[in-house]
């Protein structure tokens, strides 16, 4: 199984590309084949599929869609192809944002999918955007109480806006750690 190939593309269809590494063309399935520019370098995150018939490998611009592939793969009555199909019709960032609102509007366009697949799928990829933010938490948590900042002082900083937000975990404590120091220089004065 392959994690991702970076390659040039060759060759670009309605609904794969062929991506040239080592002189090896690759067939991948991709959602948008339209975003990709012949000779251009790309590095494009895989899924390989297996079944009696074929071997297919499935492409990805970015890790978050790959991710959301591997949701809708797991929920029952959508295989690679419906999976694609969906992520064809509208990109990662409209459906975190329409799962935010708890909004299976996204699936409209879509047939054949009951609305309680609909709600699975909502339900897993808000269980893993949870996932993603517990470990951001931890993880500036830990930076900030290794510059010495005590846990006590560092939660009120560290809301849920800011960990849901967009913003890496470098940005956010950069963010936190300007406003501990405020906040200690204003009490000690």
């Amino acid at each position: 199984m392959y994690f991702s190939i970076a390659g040039y593309v060759k060759n670009i269809a309605n609904d794969f590309i062929v991506l040239e590494n080592n002189e090896i063309g690759y067939k991948i399935f991709v959602s948008h084949p339209e975003i990709f520019k012949i000779g251009r370098k790309e590095q494009i995150f895989t899924y390989s599929t297996i079944n009696q018939t074929e071997q297919q490998l499935i492409g990805f611009k970015t890790l978050e869609e790959k991710e959301f592939f591997l949701i809708l793969i797991s929920t029952k009555g959508i295989g690679t192809k419906k999976a694609l199909h969906i992520l064809n019709k509208i990109d990662y960032d409209k459906i975190s944002e329409l799962s935010k609102k708890n909004s299976g509007a996204f699936f409209n366009e879509i047939k054949n999918i009951k609305t309680k697949n609909i709600e699975n799928v909502i339900n897993k990829f808000k269980k893993q955007q949870i996932n993603k933010n517990n470990e951001k938490y931890k993880k500036i948590l830990l930076a900030l109480k290794n510059f010495g900042f005590k846990i006590k002082d560092i939660k009120p900083f560290l809301t849920e806006k800011i960990i849901n937000s967009e913003e890496n975990e470098n940005d956010i404590t950069k963010q936190i750690l300007q406003r501990l120091n405020k906040f200690n220089n204003d009490r000690t004065r």
